[in-house]
C-alpha cells in the first residue's frame, strides 16, 4: 500500500533516539514526504502541545 502527502498515520512503536525527536507508540500523525514507491520518509506527529516532524520508514507506522 502506497502513502501519499496527507495520510494519517500512527506509531506502531516507540520512535526517537539520538538523533531524532521522542514519538511515543500510538502517537497519529500526518505524512509529510514519501519516496518514489510511496514509502513514509517524513511524518508530523502531535505529542502533547507540540509538534514533531521525524524521518520514519514504513515499518515505524502503519
Amino acid at each position: 500500500m502506497g502513502y501519499k502527502k496527507g495520510d494519517e498515520v500512527a506509531a506502531r512503536k516507540d520512535l526517537g533516539g539520538v538523533t531524532r525527536d521522542s514519538v511515543p507508540a500510538g502517537s497519529k500523525g500526518t505524512v509529510t514526504k514519501t519516496s518514489w514507491t510511496g514509502e513514509p520518509t517524513e511524518a508530523t506527529f502531535r505529542v502533547g502541545n507540540e509538534s514533531r516532524t521525524i524521518r520514519v520508514n514504513g515499518r515505524e507506522v502503519r
